[in-house]
């Protein structure tokens, strides 16, 4: 169940990578860490990090991810995303809401600006910067309602 004779990767991985950012790679997770986030085998051979606050789903080692490089930082190794940048992602974001609401039994749910981003990120898959944005531009669209219980399917 080990993906290769050593689970030390990260000093053999190189920094020298010709990926930009906006480039999608495909990686292999081979450490997960509480507080840095997911550590990436950009395609094998390369060193990136998805950062604890872009995991909106649990991860596990050994898993291949399809990924956006949010970053190059200056020491060349990679900074990862799940998901697409912002400007794209807040449509999908606003359908997720959407669709949940359409299917809860009141048209209503629980989550507003003062939910924990860990209960945002399990129901939605996103994080609360994400979520916040999402419900701002439905309420700019006249198709929601937010208020202190919630938010609200008009």
């Amino acid at each position: 169940g080990r993906l290769c004779a050593t689970m030390k990767l990260y000093r053999l991985l190189r920094t020298d990578s010709c990926h930009k950012t906006s480039d999608y790679v495909t990686g292999t997770v081979y450490e997960v860490s509480d507080t840095h986030g997911a550590y990436v085998a950009v395609d094998d051979i390369f060193s990136g990090r998805i950062p604890q606050k872009e995991l909106i789903r649990k991860v596990e080692v050994g898993e291949i991810l399809r990924l956006r490089v949010s970053r190059v930082l200056e020491d060349g190794k990679l900074e990862l995303s799940l998901r697409e940048p912002g400007y794209l992602q807040i449509h999908m974001d606003c359908d997720t809401i959407l669709k949940a609401l359409a299917e809860a039994p009141s048209k209503s749910l629980p989550y507003n600006d003062s939910s924990s981003p860990e209960a945002l990120r399990e129901r939605f898959n996103m994080s609360k910067n994400s979520f916040k944005r999402a419900v701002g531009h439905l309420m700019k669209e006249k198709k929601i309602e937010l208020s202190d219980d919630g938010i609200h399917l008009l």
